[in-house]
């Protein structure tokens, strides 16, 4: 519904303007390609993959929530000693990498 919506405003502008513009609906071409029933599975595959998402957001949000905390707590324990937790910004790379690497 949203998809045909852009697709009649875009024709809308073709008609009105009469001259070259980006076109928008070339890039929601693959939405009719897996709207078709010959891709249930590819269908199936997308629906299950959107449901995995709020999950991993909450982990990621509380990935996030522990960053912070011990971003703010090395830079008041640790910003005078060492250059790594000097500002907020260096705390928050320095856990990140420290996160990050084997």
């Amino acid at each position: 519904c949203v998809t045909l919506g852009i697709m009649f405003l875009e024709a809308i502008i073709v008609l009105i303007r009469q001259s070259s513009h980006v076109r928008v609906t070339r890039a929601l071409r693959p939405i009719f390609l897996v709207d078709t029933k010959y891709c249930g599975g590819v269908r199936r595959f997308i629906r299950q993959i959107l449901q995995t998402l709020p999950p991993i957001l909450d982990m990621l949000g509380l990935l996030l929530f522990f960053i912070i905390t011990y971003m703010v707590l090395g830079y008041y324990m640790f910003s005078e000693q060492n250059r790594n937790f000097g500002t907020l910004q260096d705390s928050f790379v320095s856990l990140f990498v420290l996160l990050t690497t084997a």
